[in-house]
């Protein structure tokens, strides 16, 4: 066989390139939604083109006809893979099933199945021959019932696939009617040159359809690089407003950027055209920070100080992952605010807070006064939230356990706080007084001890007690208020210490003073908190590294005891290395014990 080319062949041999290209070219990029459809229709298109161009060069009726029915091979078939296609890039895929795709392709199957069986029916071609007119080889014919049936579904599903884009061209922003736009001509094209080749009156059996297929798969491609078609679909269109102050954007599974509202644009830097399809990192450039907030299928949210043009900023980032139909995740949406201002805001809250507290002391004793008024609704819930994760109003499922544990745990937290507001208030109303009673030195230790072995043994940590031979037995003092200063400390020391030791070493520096030293090997407290960390209301910052609560008063009302009891108290502490709360008290001996001592 032999191959000529000229201005009927030449055309569909380029076109055949052209589609080859661009099915390869698709192929590498087969990761993007839709380009394995757009590859298998480019295939198609090769295909056909081919097989037309060796149809145009045959020099017999055999072997023209048989490159006829080569083309029927994919022809059919195509504008199935185009429907396929726009549903996939209008986010339809849930039509996408197999079942569909069997209907669907159910009369471009028969068509293939009659196009090689036509000799015995001629459903398809009547009278097929070769034609003598034209300066090309070509088969022509009559056209059999079946092949209008065959061209009447190609038009319906060209007119359904045009229909689907039409109605997401009118609810889709301008960046995606661009797109449409782009597909539209596309699809276009093609009907067109179908038209012109079934109704038209050009050459006889000269058929441009492969040609306008390519042609249509160069304006795709143009699209590819221009708008991104394949990796910027209208996944979440909806839910970027304009108008909305804040910076929204919608990346991808793969965290390419399919949409940014003007605010995100004016954060960012990036015109829309300029980011559509980069990856979120080459947004974010030097801000490695926020690149961790991608790194999740989780819901993200988070603050991150960042310098956003020479200027230091606070930035809220707020990621929420978007899933399909089909529970895998197709995009995130990425909300960004500039909370700078509020921070600031925050800051100015704490400092006028810190000011309404100096003046909320006056009011101190109707704090004192109310304490039963406090106490009795907490001691009401707890009591009632104990009862129901015990059973008495009936049976509970482990949720329902689980949640009345919770508040019993929130219960005790809360009086515990209470308590320490409480008794701030009363001490500094004056309303706390201290005794001076013989009591028996290593018992109250040992209550101590006792108290505190289950938070020891909870965090399995290692609890030593060293008394030295030279404290006395007895002494006289406070017993109750040292008891509640030495749990206090060794409460601190437990929650700060992740591993190790608690210490509580008992000894006399000097024949006029006794000292507890309660030493371990925590988080240790920062040189700059070691100033402030014996004020009211001040808590250091690795308080909220380690999500411990609290308003910092435990260390407070220890240091204010240990000034009523005449005694000192000093801290040595290395951040990360542990701390150690000495507090020294008056040696007073007495020979007897009171008979009070242990209550």
């Amino acid at each position: 066989m032999t191959f000529s080319f000229t201005i009927y062949t030449a055309p569909m041999f380029l076109s055949a390139i052209v589609s080859g290209g661009l099915m390869l070219w698709s192929l590498r990029r087969r990761t993007s939604p839709g380009a394995i459809w757009f590859a298998l229709l480019m295939f198609s298109t090769f295909v056909w083109a081919l097989g037309y161009f060796f149809e145009l060069n045959s020099t017999s009726y055999v072997v023209a006809q048989f490159w006829s029915k080569v083309q029927y091979l994919t022809v059919p078939g195509a504008v199935i893979i185009w429907l396929v296609l726009v549903l996939t890039y209008t986010g339809q895929e849930k039509y996408i099933t197999p079942r569909n795709l069997a209907i669907f392709f159910l009369i471009p199957a028969l068509t293939i199945v009659l196009a090689w069986t036509n000799d015995y029916h001629q459903w398809l071609w009547i009278n097929p021959r070769l034609s003598a007119d034209v300066p090309f080889s070509t088969v022509i014919f009559e056209h059999g019932w079946w092949y209008w049936v065959n061209t009447g579904y190609i038009y319906a599903v060209f007119a359904l696939s045009t229909i689907i884009l039409i109605v997401s061209y009118s609810r889709s922003i301008a960046l995606y009617r661009r797109q449409i736009m782009v597909l539209l001509i596309f699809s276009g094209i093609v009907f067109l040159s179908n038209v012109v080749y079934v109704f038209g009156n050009i050459t006889e059996g000269y058929n441009i359809s492969p040609i306008t297929f390519s042609v249509g798969g160069i304006v795709v491609a143009w699209g590819l690089f221009r708008y991104r078609i394949f990796n910027v679909m209208p996944i979440a269109a909806d839910l970027v407003v304009d108008t909305i102050s804040d910076a929204v954007i919608v990346v991808d599974a793969g965290n390419r950027v399919l949409n940014l509202n003007p605010a995100a644009e004016r954060f960012w830097g990036y015109k829309l055209t300029d980011a559509l399809g980069l990856h979120i990192e080459k947004l974010t450039g030097s801000w490695a920070k926020l690149a961790e907030f991608f790194r999740t299928d989780a819901p993200v949210h988070g603050e991150v100080p960042l310098m956003v043009q020479q200027e230091a900023k606070t930035i809220e980032l707020q990621v929420t992952p978007i899933y399909g139909r089909d529970g895998w995740l197709n995009a995130r949406l990425v909300v960004v605010r500039d909370v700078t201002a509020r921070k600031k805001s925050e800051q100015a809250l704490v400092e006028a807070r810190n000011q309404a507290l100096d003046a909320l002391r006056v009011r101190r004793q109707l704090l004192a006064n109310v304490s039963h008024e406090l106490r009795s609704p907490l001691g009401t819930i707890l009591g009632f939230a104990e009862l129901l994760e015990g059973g008495t109003f009936g049976e509970i499922s482990p949720k329902q356990r689980d949640v009345a544990g919770k508040i019993i745990d929130s219960a005790n937290y809360l009086t515990a706080l209470v308590d320490d507001l409480l008794y701030q208030a009363q001490i500094e109303a004056g309303a706390v007084a201290v005794k001076a009673e013989p009591f028996d030195v290593r018992t109250m230790i040992r209550r101590v001890e006792e108290k505190m072995a289950v938070l020891v043994d909870v965090k399995g940590l290692q609890f030593r007690v060293d008394i030295d031979d030279v404290v006395p037995q007895t002494l006289i003092g406070d017993t109750l208020r040292i008891q509640q200063i030495l749990v206090n400390l060794i409460n601190n020391a437990i929650k700060y210490t992740a591993e190790g030791t608690v210490d509580l070493r008992v000894y006399c520096p000097d024949d006029r003073h006794w000292a507890l030293a309660v030493r371990d090997t925590g988080l240790g407290i920062p040189a700059q908190a070691q100033s402030y960390i014996f004020d009211a209301f001040r808590q250091v910052d690795n308080d909220k590294r380690t999500n411990i609560h609290g308003v910092g008063l435990g260390l407070s009302i220890v240091k204010q005891l240990v000034t009523m009891m005449d005694g000192t108290i000093e801290l040595d502490s290395v951040e990360g290395r542990g701390s150690t709360f000495t507090v020294t008290l008056p040696l007073q001996v007495t020979t007897s014990v009171s008979t009070g001592e242990t209550g």
